[in-house]
C-alpha cells in the first residue's frame, strides 16, 4: 500500500494485515449521530523509538472508491467531535500542511490518556492513513520533537510515492 522504511532510531514493532471479518464498514460517532466508513482492505505497522515499546500506530485502509468521498467526510466529522470531547484540548481540530500532504487531526492533553495524538490523512486512490500516538513515559519535549518528526517523514514519503505514480 504505502512502502515506508523506518529511519534511524525507528523500529517496526509489529505489522499485520486487516484481518478478513474486518473488511467491513466502520461506524463511528460525531456530533450529529452515528456514521459509516467503508473499508476493504487494511494494514497496521506498529512503530517504536525504542525497540519493543510501542509508541505510534499507523493504520492505512482501502475505503470503497465509490464512498471514498463521503468516508473522508465522515472521518473528519468524526475527528471534529473527538476532539470536542476532550475540554483541554484549546485547539479543536488540526489541519497541517506536511509536505503536501493535508493531515488532520487533534491533541488529547486529558490526563494519561492512552491515545494522545491521532491524525489521519487522505492521499487518495480510496487510501486512508490513521497515525495514532500511544502514551509512552517519555520528557514531553522528546515527545512532541518525535511526533514531529515522524509526521514529517510519513508525510514526505506519502508525497513523494503520490509523484512517482
Amino acid at each position: 500500500m504505502i512502502d515506508f522504511v523506518p529511519y534511524e532510531g525507528l523500529y517496526v514493532i509489529k505489522q499485520n494485515s486487516l484481518p478478513e471479518n474486518m473488511a467491513q464498514p466502520r461506524i463511528l460517532p460525531t456530533a450529529n449521530g452515528r456514521v459509516s466508513v467503508s473499508r476493504i482492505e487494511g494494514e497496521r505497522i506498529i512503530y517504536g523509538t525504542t525497540p519493543g515499546i510501542p509508541f505510534i500506530n499507523v493504520k492505512i485502509e482501502t475505503s470503497d472508491a465509490r464512498l471514498y468521498k463521503q468516508d473522508t467526510l465522515n472521518l473528519l466529522k468524526h475527528l471534529e467531535y473527538l476532539a470536542s470531547l476532550n475540554t483541554s484540548n484549546k485547539t479543536g481540530l488540526l489541519n497541517i500542511n506536511l509536505n503536501g500532504v493535508v493531515v488532520h487531526g487533534y491533541s488529547n492533553s486529558s490526563e494519561n490518556p492512552r491515545i494522545t495524538d491521532s491524525y489521519v490523512c487522505f492521499p487518495g486512490k480510496g487510501i486512508t492513513v490513521y497515525i495514532e500516538y500511544q502514551n509512552i513515559p517519555i520528557k514531553k519535549t522528546e515527545y512532541v520533537k518525535q511526533r514531529d518528526l515522524f509526521l514529517k517523514k510519513y508525510t514526505l514519503n506519502i508525497a513523494n510515492c503520490k509523484k512517482r505514480k
